[in-house]
C-alpha cells in the first residue's frame, strides 16, 4: 500500500502543527499579547488550513482506480498458449 507512508507522514506533520498551535495559544494567553504581525500570520495559517481541508476533502472525490484487464494475444510470441495440448501435432 503506497499511500500508507504518505498518511503516516501527514499525521506526523499534523501532530507537529497541533503542538505548535498549542504553544502559540500558551504564549498569547500567558506570556505576551498578539500584535498585528501575529494576526497577519494567523490569517495566513487559516488560509493554508482552509486550502488543505479542501484538498483533503477532494481526495474523496477521486474515482477509484480500476486497472484494465490484461489482454493477451494468443497468436503473439509468448501469448500464453505455449504448451497447450491443442497445439500438439495430431499426426505425431
Amino acid at each position: 500500500m503506497r499511500s500508507l507512508e504518505h498518511h503516516a507522514a501527514i499525521a506526523s506533520i499534523l501532530s507537529t502543527l497541533s503542538n505548535r498551535i498549542s504553544a502559540l495559544t500558551n504564549i498569547y494567553t500567558y506570556i505576551e499579547a498578539r500584535n498585528p504581525a501575529d494576526d497577519a500570520l494567523i490569517d495566513i495559517l487559516n488560509t493554508h488550513a482552509t486550502s488543505l481541508l479542501a484538498a483533503a476533502q477532494g481526495l474523496k472525490t477521486i474515482e477509484l482506480f480500476v486497472p484494465e484487464p490484461e489482454v493477451i494475444d494468443p497468436d503473439a510470441p509468448g501469448g500464453g498458449d505455449e504448451g497447450d495440448p491443442g497445439d500438439a501435432d495430431p499426426t505425431a
